[in-house]
């Protein structure tokens, strides 16, 4: 019987080590390159199902530069994330069930297997982007729809590179596709969609104000 969260945690340690990156605090495998920062973690699940964990590889890209100016901005934009399965042939969300019972020989094949994918997938697709001129066109050109994106990146990165004017121009555009959503009582639909509709004045919100500071600053 093996120690899952023993055996997977030094196996992921020696070999993300191996592709250059290093392990923070936080459990996350860390890597900068250029303007970036590429991030790669190991969550897990148990599915209610006793001895088991159900391990998912997220990645994300960090940029500090466009962190650094949000703070100046008085905001703050989450890292660009999601799961590895997005980005594969799949276009899907991907687990790996491994079991305590599992013998080591079959949590090491499961485990080479992870690293497999994040040198076939992950590693190359975050290549792409490792500067914000890269990031601008996937940007641009809406490569990241499976993704998290924070509304407020693509304006600040506008505002780093192009200056104020684009920043204010986009900022203008984006906001005017919102008031159809911001109109619906959250009593007259679904609790789903009530709380994706707070979502959505939410994001309205802050790029209203993300407006306002980059207009003053």
């Amino acid at each position: 019987m093996i120690d899952i969260k023993i055996e997977t945690n030094r196996e992921f340690k020696v070999k993300m080590l191996e592709l250059g990156f290093k392990k923070d605090k936080f459990d996350f495998f860390n890597k900068p390159l250029n303007d970036c920062v590429q991030s790669i973690g190991f969550g897990h699940a148990s599915h209610i199902e006793v001895g088991c964990r159900y391990y998912f590889m997220s990645i994300y890209l960090q940029y500090p530069q466009l962190q650094e100016l949000a703070m100046e901005l008085n905001t703050h934009i989450y890292d660009i994330g999601t799961n590895v399965g997005y980005i594969m042939p799949q276009n899907k969300f991907i687990e790996w069930r491994l079991s305590k019972n599992d013998s080591a020989e079959f949590l090491l094949e499961y485990i080479d297997n992870m690293i497999f994918v994040c040198k076939q997938y992950a590693i190359p697709f975050m290549d792409m982007y490792t500067t914000l001129e890269d990031l601008h066109i996937g940007l641009s050109e809406k490569r990241f729809n499976n993704f998290s994106v924070d509304p407020c990146l693509q304006p600040i990165l506008l505002r780093y590179l192009k200056g104020k004017d684009a920043a204010l121009i986009y900022l203008k555009e984006q906001m005017e596709t919102f008031p159809k959503y911001l109109d619906i009582p959250d009593t007259s639909i679904s609790n789903t969609n009530g709380e994706n509709n707070n979502r959505i004045r939410k994001d309205y919100m802050r790029l209203e104000q993300l407006f306002e500071n980059i207009k003053y600053y």
